[in-house]
């Protein structure tokens, strides 16, 4: 199968990766598209983040790009077999060594060659057209490789299953059997995991929470911010007054609608936050309501490593810089990516002073590292 007359596909040439692909050719490796990428391009959709897999190992690809003199980034991603490295100065790109153990599920297991052609391995792109999620092989074996995968397979059910489409029998069961090694992992990380199945189309799992001890506990074991944990302490008060349906979620989705809530995920505490009610507006908007469980969360689509890249100084300057990018990202109704950066002024940066508490602290955004292909 081919994905070549995609304009979506085509949109991703960029002359950066036009370069890319050229080294790789030349010292006679190949290199693919791998992952989420290529199932959001099956179903029409431009993905904002693209890996990269190849045949070359970890060591291979840095002597191709210091020969090259092409600089590379995050060093630290290289005990994971992932190379980061940033072409022409602009534009940066996640290349990993590809290996079969992180492959997870088959929808995201496919892979791209850069004339079109699509590599499926297990099946992904009829489990795409079914909507169907499987694991890859044994699903024992994939979860034991990596226990979130537990969370991983409910979040991706919830985004692209049937909205009435049962589970598997044998994921279900693996599941069970599975369950006792999330034990090991951090509250942090399952946070993480569960974080962006709540902001997903089906955000059931808020009604886990019958009062605000739960919402306590939680909070302790999973170390979510005081702004998610007054969101679910609404969620219980909404319930406590029957204003939710049974099966149904008032937390977050909503949060994410018009641009001022958008903003209050990034000013903690801000009122306009604080959601409750929203079943009454999905009982008599229909409209409204599709609207909100198509809307997907951007990513701020500058980090750190980014500001590093173009010669912003370490430290504080890194969150001034991000400060005021994120301003000009909410001016713009989150629409700008990799872009944001044509909007940095040096000079801007350098006369503001360092938030030093109240109103002006700003939580700084983290860089997403993405450690292999399969991830997302």
């Amino acid at each position: 199968m081919k994905l070549a007359e995609s304009d979506v596909f085509r949109s991703l040439f960029t002359p950066e990766l036009t370069r890319l692909s050229q080294l790789f050719e030349r010292h006679g490796f190949e290199i693919r598209i791998a992952g989420g990428a290529v199932r959001d391009l099956l179903m029409g959709t431009r993905p904002s983040d693209v890996d990269f897999a190849t045949d070359a190992t970890p060591t291979q690809m840095k002597e191709i790009f210091e020969r090259e003199q092409i600089r590379m980034l995050n060093k630290r991603g290289e005990e994971h077999g992932t190379v980061t490295c940033r072409i022409n100065g602009r534009e940066n790109f996640e290349v990993t060594t590809l290996r079969v153990d992180v492959l997870d599920l088959t929808i995201n297991s496919l892979f791209l060659g850069l004339d079109g052609f699509i590599y499926d391995y297990t099946g992904g792109i009829e489990d795409i057209k079914q909507r169907r999620i499987i694991f890859v092989g044994d699903p024992i074996q994939r979860l034991q490789e990596d226990y979130l995968r537990i969370f991983r397979y409910f979040r991706f059910f919830g985004r692209f299953s049937k909205l009435d489409a049962p589970h598997e029998q044998k994921n279900l069961e693996a599941i069970v059997r599975c369950r006792d090694g999330l034990k090991g992992v951090s509250g942090e990380r399952i946070w993480m995991e569960l974080h962006q199945i709540l902001v997903g189309r089906s955000t059931t799992l808020s009604a886990l929470f019958a009062n605000s001890e739960d919402v306590n506990k939680f909070q302790s074991l999973c170390k979510c911010s005081n702004l998610e944990k007054s969101l679910c302490e609404d969620d219980c008060r909404a319930e406590g007054r029957g204003e939710r349906r049974a099966g149904e979620s008032v937390v977050v989705s909503p949060l994410h609608f018009e641009p001022n809530l958008r903003e209050g995920r990034w000013n903690e505490g801000t009122d306009q936050t604080r959601v409750c009610g929203t079943d009454e507006i999905w009982g008599t908007d229909a409209k409204m309501r599709g609207e909100i469980e198509q809307w997907e969360v951007p990513p701020m689509p500058v980090g750190g490593f980014d500001l590093i890249a173009v010669n912003v100084p370490k430290g504080p300057k890194i969150k001034i810089a991000l400060r005021y990018l994120f301003n000009i990202w909410k001016q713009t109704d989150l629409c700008l990516s990799k872009e944001l950066l044509e909007h940095l002024n040096l000079d801007e940066i350098d006369k503001m002073e360092i938030p030093t508490g109240g109103n002006e602290k700003v939580k700084k955004t983290k860089q997403k590292r993405r450690h292999s292909p399969a991830k997302r």
